[in-house]
């Protein structure tokens, strides 16, 4: 077989493919023939009125019909000549929405790069793609070596959270210094899915599964062992809109890929091994029964899996009407994964064209495929139709080549033709020209409004979140922004009378006057308007109007007759009092209510209170605010702690008493708070051990109790063991550990100072264990008293 038989078999590979789509292509172009006489430009729409705060947003309306009409405009008074009027509505969604097109193996995207979003629920998308290069001296010295692909993608958006997608792909490969040069696949198929969702108007997140069937080398049917498995996720950003819109988009994938080709060579080698015959070595130092680079190469095979992020723009630029173009620029790298635990002969070698191939975890990055894409994707004016071009630069890959991978091209070029259908929408047709006969009915004109704030009477300040009712009016209730205001519906003329709320203020009706309309001077019989006389304020509906209202003002803020006049209105709420609830508990250790404990409650308002039986006691009408709680019983060391009490809330306090030492470890005397046992720490820490909180309760309730007290320092001492700023860093550390734990109960921070004096203070000479650990020791001395 010759050279030029060789290729033409290979070209052979797409005829099935290109019939199979050309009887599609010759119906979208008879469909959509005349859709290249479009007229351009629309003329501008009329802006719509502004709707109230709490007013529904009206449904979206339906855009209007591409035609020309000829319009017999009556009135009342006239008859107008007949004129021409052109309506041509701008890009609507769902012509966008045809121009998502898929990527090469199916899904919605770039070339390579998919998009986390999908076109319009129900759309559905073709594509028929080619891919092809040749060059020399690509995987072996001398060689010369021809590509030709073909790839027909189908891709479905089912809702507007799925889609479903797959593609055939077929391609040959002729390498002059191969044995056999031709090496063909035929049929590998890909299925998948895609999840995404829209997270922000312009921000789509996605994820997809596919499942990758290849067909066995050397004949046509599935193997189910090389059946391999794909997870990616995708983000996209479709810049076109945000507020301002760029024409941009930015894609980002991140997948992983369950490679599992490698099954389809395992008979060939095995083949191979046995055919070696006697003269073979044993497998594990055999590697001339391995397929060559050129047959991974061709087949795809690799041994490993592949971790693949990638990257991806594209601009949608308009070329002309109902022409656009978006140039693409990509790049992605397979990382590789050894799932599969391959061990590669490290045979040296410098995995060149012209050496033997090498192993992967010495040639590292060189032998990993990465690749650029550079593209563009052409829209023409027939809805749906799509045709790119581009090309693949292979970044890494091209020229290193191990045994765990297939070789990456080193350029491909990149053809595709791509249809979108949109079953709900049907083709544009051409201008229609037709008579009608409208009749004009004029709009009434806009009724006022109320522009109103809530505002606090004490303060002035605004109150958000106010609930403002319409009195016997049968209108929804609108809430107060952030900054107290509120627009109200379109009233008509008569008193208005608004009921404000909020919960935390006294609730309040507040009223505005609505003037009667004036007539149009350009009416029949009108006499020309008066000057506006604003409306009469109308205060709070306990009494009658008075001349000045102290809890609401209206004022009219335009001029003119009472049509689209906004009325101002200030309504002022008076604050409900800051007060609640507490319901405290005493109990012991146990757990066990302790009746007849004196707590004494200091803050915004003091109270003093017995527990009852339960040990329970329950305070009304506190104001709001932080306060301490200290409780005392016969028996039992103070407790005192701290909480706070919400604005119409219940606090709910709990003392925890400990029962008083039958021995007290801790003595008051004049110089120092003296205490009898040791303060033990962690090794080598300042973490206090949990052994000595009740000494420090202790402690806390002779300072509690003693408030003449009024300045002690804690002190931090160590042995003589050890380097000595060490020590010293240490002291102060324990001793601010001490202190801390001291005003967790309650004592005032101001009454105590910490000091760490190391190994500076020896009460004994350090030269036994127990003067050592006598020195070991935290003292308490009295710096201030009354």
């Amino acid at each position: 077989m010759t050279t030029a038989h060789r290729r033409l078999l290979g070209l052979a590979l797409l005829v099935g493919l290109t019939a199979a789509a050309s009887t599609g292509t010759a119906q979208v172009e008879a469909e959509f023939a005349d859709e290249f006489d479009a007229p351009a430009q629309p003329k501008p729409q009329p802006q719509p009125q502004p709707q109230p705060t709490a007013q529904p947003a009206p449904a979206p309306q339906p855009q209007p019909k591409h035609e020309t009409e000829v319009v017999y405009v009556q009135t009342n008074e006239h008859t107008h000549d007949a004129e021409q009027v052109e309506l041509a509505p701008p890009e609507d969604p769902a012509a966008r929405a045809l121009r998502a097109s898929n990527s090469w193996k199916g899904p919605v995207g770039g070339i390579h790069v998919i998009d986390a979003g999908s076109g319009r629920p129900g759309t559905f998308r073709l594509q028929l793609g080619v891919d092809f290069f040749s060059s020399s001296d690509f995987l072996i010295l001398g060689d010369e070596n021809d590509y030709f692909g073909g790839t027909l993608s189908l891709s479905w958006t089912v809702s507007d959270f799925l889609e479903l997608y797959a593609s055939l792909d077929n391609h040959a490969n002729e390498n002059t210094l191969e044995r056999p040069a031709l090496l063909q696949v035929l049929g590998d198929t890909r299925l998948g899915t895609k999840l995404f969702h829209r997270a922000l108007p312009w921000l789509n997140l996605a994820g997809d599964v596919r499942l990758v069937v290849l067909n066995a080398v050397g004949d046509i049917g599935p193997v189910l062992e090389g059946t391999s498995v794909g997870f990616r996720a995708s983000v996209s950003a479709d810049l076109r809109e945000l507020n301002e819109p760029v024409p941009l988009i930015l894609r980002g994938n991140l997948g992983y890929f369950f490679d599992n080709s490698a099954q389809l060579i395992e008979g060939v080698e095995d083949a191979r091994y046995e055919a070696l015959g006697a003269d073979r070595r044993d497998r594990i130092d055999e590697d001339r029964h391995l397929v060559r680079r050129v047959e991974r190469f061709a087949l795809g095979i690799n041994r490993i899996d592949a971790l693949t992020p990638a990257l991806g723009l594209e601009a949608p630029l308009r070329a002309g009407d109902d022409f656009y173009i978006h140039p693409i620029l990509e790049w992605w790298v397979s990382v590789p994964v050894n799932r599969q635990d391959y061990s590669c002969l490290l045979l040296p070698t410098a995995a060149g064209p012209g050496d033997p191939d090498g192993c992967l975890e010495e040639e590292g990055f060189s032998a990993m495929s990465s690749t650029l894409t550079i593209a563009a994707r052409a829209f023409p004016p027939v809805r749906g139709l799509s045709f790119a071009a581009g090309v693949d630069i292979g970044v890494s890959g091209t020229s290193t080549f191990v045994r765990e991978l297939a070789p990456n091209r080193p350029y491909a070029v990149l053809l595709a033709m791509s249809y979108a259908v949109d079953p709900a929408v049907g083709p544009a047709g051409p201008p229609e020209v037709r008579e009608v006969v409208k009749e004009v009915v004029k709009e009434p004109p806009p009724k006022p409004r109320i522009a109103g704030t809530v505002a606090d009477r004490a303060t002035g300040g605004p109150i958000a979140g106010a609930a403002v009712r319409y009195v016997d009016l049968g209108l929804t209730t609108q809430q107060t922004d952030a900054a107290g205001l509120f627009t109200s519906y379109e009233m008509d003329p008569g008193q208005v009378v608004l009921e404000v709320s909020h919960p935390d203020y006294e609730s309040s009706r507040c009223a505005v006057l609505v003037p009667e309309p004036t007539p149009e001077a350009d009416e029949p019989g009108a006499a020309a308007p008066a000057a506006p006389t604003p409306p009469a304020p109308v205060g709070p509906m306990a009494a009658p109007p008075p001349a000045e209202p102290a809890a609401s003002e209206a004022t009219a803020a335009s001029g003119g007759s009472a049509e689209g006049l906004l009325l101002t209105l200030r309504c002022e709420l008076t604050a409900l009092p800051k007060r609640g609830q507490v319901r405290g508990l005493v109990s012991d250790q146990a757990g066990k209510p302790v009746m007849g404990a004196r707590v004494q409650i200091r803050g915004v308002a003091d109270h003093d209170v017995v527990s009852d039986a339960a040990g329970q006691f329950l305070l009304s009408d506190v104001p709001a605010g932080n306060y301490t709680a200290q409780a005392e019983a016969d028996g039992y060391l103070i407790k005192l702690i701290t909480f706070q009490v919400p604005p119409r809330g219940l606090a709910a306090p709990q003392l925890q008493l400990l029962e008083k030492p039958k021995k007290a470890s801790v003595q008051l005397t004049k110089q120092e708070v003296r205490i009898r046992k040791q303060i033990h720490f962690m090794t080598n820490s300042a973490e206090i051990s949990a052994r000595s909180h009740t000494l420090l309760s202790e402690i806390a309730d002779v300072l509690l109790r003693n408030p003449h007290v009024k300045r002690v320092e804690v002190q931090g001492h160590t042995d003589n063991r050890g380097a000595t700023d060490l020590n010293a860093r240490l002291s102060q550390a324990r001793a601010e550990a001490v202190r801390d734990w001291l005003v967790s109960a309650g004592i005032a921070p101001d009454r105590l100072t910490a000091k760490g004096y190391g190994d500076t203070r020896p009460l004994v000479p350090n030269i036994t264990d127990r003067n050592r650990a006598k020195n070991r020791r935290v003292q308490f001395i009295i710096r201030e008293k009354e």
